[in-house]
């Protein structure tokens, strides 16, 4: 970083799914690549996958834990099978039914809250940080 522009942090928060998250490291690796600190607030089912590439990662949930460990994608593949049939119908017919806009992302915002609080270093809201 040269001297006249100081370090900062960005934080990405993509979608629970590869293809959003692959584009948020293409744009941070070019931030990082020029000083800056690079944050990413992932879906727990994804740990590691960035913090393998050089990235900080804060962990968070849409909803409490389940009973057995998840697997990548497998959301997004359920979602894909079960909502197929509804891509079928009219604009009108889809948002009233499986594909209405839920509150999940709020509702995630608010379960995940408590654990970000408490993190150690805080991820954006100061300064120089």
């Amino acid at each position: 970083m040269t001297e006249d522009l100081p370090e900062k942090t960005f934080v990405f928060f993509p979608e629970g799914a590869f293809g959003p998250t692959n584009n948020c490291v293409g744009i941070g690796d070019v931030l990082r690549r020029r000083g800056h600190r690079v944050v990413f607030v992932i879906e727990e089912s994804f740990k590691g996958t960035l913090e393998a590439k050089g990235f900080e990662e804060r962990l968070m949930r849409l909803g409490p834990a389940p009973e057995q460990a998840e697997v990548p994608g497998r959301f997004w593949k359920a979602f894909i099978r079960d909502t197929a049939p509804a891509f079928r119908d009219s604009r009108g017919h889809q948002l009233g039914g499986p594909l209405r806009p839920t509150r999940a992302p709020r509702a995630g915002v608010k379960s995940a809250g408590p654990a970000h609080r408490s993190s150690s270093r805080p991820c954006a809201g100061r300064a120089g940080s």
